[in-house]
């Protein structure tokens, strides 16, 4: 399940730190939601033209 959600992910366009860091970040709100995976993994390719997916070197995924 994983892998199908970093997959979805990847589809995603890359932005790095350097870009944005024109980005003002400090006045942002946080949003978090509760999905089940069916419905992410259509969020996430409902979005892919609008979001970004964070890349600090060659990773664009993070484990934490």
């Amino acid at each position: 399940m994983v892998q199908l959600i970093a997959e979805k992910a990847l589809q995603l366009p890359p932005i790095t730190l350097k870009e944005m860091s024109g980005i003002k970040l400090m006045n942002r709100t946080d949003t978090k939601f509760v999905a089940t995976i069916g419905q992410l993994l259509d969020f996430l390719t409902a979005v892919k033209e609008q979001y970004f997916v964070q890349q600090i070197g060659d990773k664009r995924i993070a484990e934490y």
